[in-house]
C-alpha cells in the first residue's frame, strides 16, 4: 500500500511531466512554423541546419514566449566567458581590427560610464 506521502509524491512528479511535454511541444510548435515559414520564403538560411530554439525569458505577465530562429553560417554562439578564449585560438575568429577594437572601444566606455554613475 502507498503511503500519502508516496501518492503525494507520484501526482507531483505527474503534474511536473505533463508541464514539461506541454512546454516542449510549445517550443516545437514554434520552431515548426519558423522552418515552415524560411521554406516558403525560399530563405537560403533555412537549408544550413543550424537554428536556435528557446523557451523564452518571461514578460511582465510571467508567460515565456519560446522561439526559434536560424543561425547564420558565419555565426556563432558562444559565452561570454569563452568568448576571450575564441578570439585568441589560432584560426578562430577572425573580425576586422577595425571592428574589434571598436566594440572593444565602445563597451569600454559603457562600462567606464556605468562605473562613474555609480561612484556620484
Amino acid at each position: 500500500m502507498l503511503g500519502r506521502e508516496d501518492a503525494q509524491g507520484r501526482a507531483a512528479g505527474a503534474e511536473r511531466i505533463r508541464q514539461a511535454y506541454d512546454r516542449s511541444a510549445e517550443v516545437a510548435a514554434v520552431a515548426a512554423c519558423t522552418v515552415f515559414e524560411a521554406l516558403l520564403r525560399g530563405d537560403d538560411a533555412s537549408r544550413q541546419g543550424r537554428w536556435r530554439f528557446g523557451l523564452g525569458m518571461p514578460d511582465r505577465e510571467g508567460s515565456a514566449k519560446p522561439w526559434a530562429m536560424t543561425i547564420g553560417n558565419r555565426d556563432m554562439v558562444v559565452s561570454m566567458e569563452e568568448l576571450p578564449r575564441r578570439l585568441l585560438e589560432p584560426n578562430g575568429m577572425m573580425p576586422s581590427n577595425k571592428e574589434l577594437a571598436s566594440a572593444c572601444n565602445q563597451r569600454l566606455a559603457q562600462r567606464m560610464a556605468y562605473g562613474a554613475s555609480r561612484a556620484t
